[in-house]
Parts: C-alpha cells; structure tokens; sequence
C-alpha cells in the first residue's frame, strides 16, 4: 500500500520532471496544466501530512494525561503499551518519594482499569505489570541525599540469566621500557561469573476489594506498603545476601558475602576509620564515592561531640544538610549489619533487574470472595553485579 508521503514524493518528481523538459522554453498548455494539478496535489498531500502530524500530538499528549512525574527507561512505552525497558538500558532505581508514588500510581491506575476511563473497580486480569522507574543520573536531584541504595547506584535491565567478569586480582606493572627490551606484563585476574535474576516478592494479608477500589487509598497501600516492602528486601540482599536457597528463600548474593572484598578495622572512632576506608580504596586505585551506615552510627556521628562538651556538627567531616562525611556522600541503610558501614567505588557496583514489576491480586483464597477481600502480590526480578571486590571497603564502626 502506498502512503501519503511516498505519494507526495512521486507528485514531486513528476513536477520537477516537466520542469527539466521545459527548461528554455514556454510550457505547452497541457504541461503547464499538469503542472498546477500536481502543485495542488502536492498542497493536498502537505495538508493530510499536517493533520495527521496534529493527531499524532494529540494522541501522545492524551498518553501523558496523569503520567508519573518520572522519566521512563529507555524503550518504555508506559502502561498502556507495555513493552518494558530496552535489555541492557541503565538508569538509578527510584522506588522512593515522589518516585515510588509515582510507580504506586502507574500500577493503581492500571488494576482498577481506568486510565482515561474514570472506573472505579479492579480489573478482571488480576495481572498488572509495570516498568520499574529508572532516571539518569542527570535526573537526581542535585544536592539532595539519596534515599535509599538503591537509588544511589546504577541499575541495568538484564535478561534473566547472563554472565559478567569479575576482577580477582589488580597487579600493575607498567613500566618505562627501552627500546628493545620485554615489556612487563601486568595482572588483572578475570574471572566469569554466571548469574541468574532472583525473584523478590510478597503478598498481602486480605484487604477490602472497595477499599482497593478507591484510587488514593490503593496508592497509598501500594506505595507505602507493598512498593516499601519490595524495595528494602531488595536492599537488604543487595548488602547482605547469602546467594543460597534458606527455609525456601533463594538469595542473591549481596556485597558482604562477596569474595574478595576489603576490611578496615575500627580504628579510635568512626570518623577515624572511615578516614582509613578511603585510604583503602585510593591505594588499590579507586575512588571513594559513597558511605552506607545504619541510622544509629549516623545519629552517632551528628552528636559527637568536642572536647569542651558542645555538640560538634560544624566540623568539616560531617555536613548535615548534604548529608556527607569526610566529603563523600552517605546513604543510611537499616539492611547494614550492626557495627559495620560499607564504602564503595559505586562505578563498579551495579543493581540488575528486568525493568519490570508484576502485581496480581486474587479473591480466591480460603473465604476471601465470600468476604469481598484481595490478596496483593507484588514481585519483581533482581540480583547484583560486583565487577570488582576491591572497590568496596567493610568498615568497623566499634571495637570487637
């Protein structure tokens, strides 16, 4: 079938056609009568190609009525045309704040079926996927602290099984060399590691099927509870998974339990064995850009106090408002381990997902119909990619 555009283009070529032939000379009436017909069919053609143009805009600007306040992955085609985040785009995971309310709303919207539509009941399917939230770097806030690890670290969409190398070993031997002579060989241990994505879920206890029918209130339940819930399991793994299947729960293996990675003893206080952290990591030639502490060695720190008793928050180790230490960036974490903070080269540390969160709900349990009760299940694929132990740092934050 021939377009509009394909069309047009030949309308064109047969003007500039009778144009070549007549050049030096009066057109004949018949050419110049063909020629004014195919001007007014290329006129015809331009107006066709301008209203469909308006109704292309039209058409995404009625896509963007109620979107979330957050820029999609690339290949996201959003709700409504689910195709899910191109494998291999990147982006940090925002399933907090604005962002997570946003998510919360996207998967409201869809389960009850009223995206456009103002219906104010949950969907028949009882499946809703959704794409995961993921910004660039420019799109976080500047000077604003990250909320959570996840949001401070780069997220890739993989497939569900794929492979990485791992570096084991950083011996640099670079040399000057004379003409002639052998060049030294330095050694970058490799090795492939093969990883699978781990589903991370779970699901609610009965809740009214009106009280979900209700947009704001099935927001909020997504959002401060199910959507809460999936992101600091995520955390938690991320920093302390096992990698191996416990009481039914298959782990990935998170930072800690990573081989290979560097220890700094408690050294005096926290500020000093942070300091030492950073030391750690520029010596094996990395750059330490974020500390993750629990809450309570980060109140610690806001009330150190100095020798004549006052509380010391204008010393340069600690910023309040950015929430840094010794100039780097902090995220508090409840998934660390007591007594322990970790510091990493967050380049070499990334988040995997498959861009995707799936909902479902059911009435068919026990007595939940006769009830007029749902069960919510969220669920989501993830694991971690730890390219290169040595840039990560355990940190001691008390004497043994």
């Amino acid at each position: 079938m021939t377009t509009i555009s394909e069309k047009r283009s030949a309308a064109v070529k047969q003007a500039e056609a009778i144009v070549s032939r007549t050049k030096g000379r009066d057109m004949s009436d018949s050419d110049a009568a063909r020629f004014a017909a195919l001007v007014e069919e290329v006129k015809g053609y331009d107006a066709h190609l301008a209203k469909a143009r308006e109704g292309e805009a039209l058409v995404n600007a009625l896509k963007g009525l109620g979107a979330a306040d957050y820029a999609p992955a690339p290949g996201w085609d959003g709700p409504s045309e689910f195709t899910g985040p191109a494998e291999g785009s990147t982006g940090h995971l925002t399933l907090t704040g604005t962002k997570g309310r946003a998510l919360a709303q996207d998967m409201s919207r869809t389960m009850r079926g009223d995206v456009g539509t103002g219906m104010k009941a949950l969907t028949q399917t009882g499946d809703v996927v959704t794409n995961v939230p993921l910004l660039n770097a420019s799109q976080i806030e500047d000077g604003r602290p990250a909320l959570s690890l996840l949001e401070a670290l780069t997220t890739v969409v993989r497939p569900p099984v794929y492979k990485i190398q791992r570096q084991t070993l950083r011996e640099n031997n670079a040399a000057g060399v004379a003409p002639g002579a052998l060049k030294p060989t330095s050694l970058y241990g490799l090795e492939t590691v093969d990883i699978a994505l781990k589903v991370i879920a779970h699901v609610s206890e009965p809740v009214d099927s009106y009280t979900l029918a209700d947009g704001v209130n099935l927001t909020r339940f997504l959002e401060s509870e199910m959507t809460y819930g999936l992101r600091t399991e995520v955390e938690r793994q991320l920093i302390t998974g096992t990698g191996a299947v416990v009481d039914g729960n298959d782990e990935f293996t998170g930072i800690l339990n990573t081989s290979g990675i560097q220890a700094q003893a408690f050294d005096t206080d926290v500020l000093t064995s942070a300091r030492a952290a950073m030391t750690k990591l520029e010596v094996a030639g990395y750059v330490p850009s974020l500390f993750v502490l629990s809450p309570d060695d980060w109140q610690a720190l806001e009330l150190t106090r100095n020798t004549s008793g006052q509380l010391d928050l204008g010393h340069a180790a600690v910023d309040r408002a950015a929430r840094r230490l010794w100039g780097t960036p902090i995220v508090v974490s409840n998934a660390v381990p007591a007594n322990s903070a970790l510091l990493l080269d967050t380049a070499h540390t990334l988040v995997d997902t498959d861009g995707h969160v799936d909902v479902k709900w059911s009435e068919a349990v026990g007595d939940d119909f006769a009830r007029n009760q749902v069960r919510v299940r969220v669920e989501g694929r993830f694991n971690a990619s730890i390219h290169h132990p040595l840039s990560i740092v355990k940190v001691a934050t008390a004497a043994a």
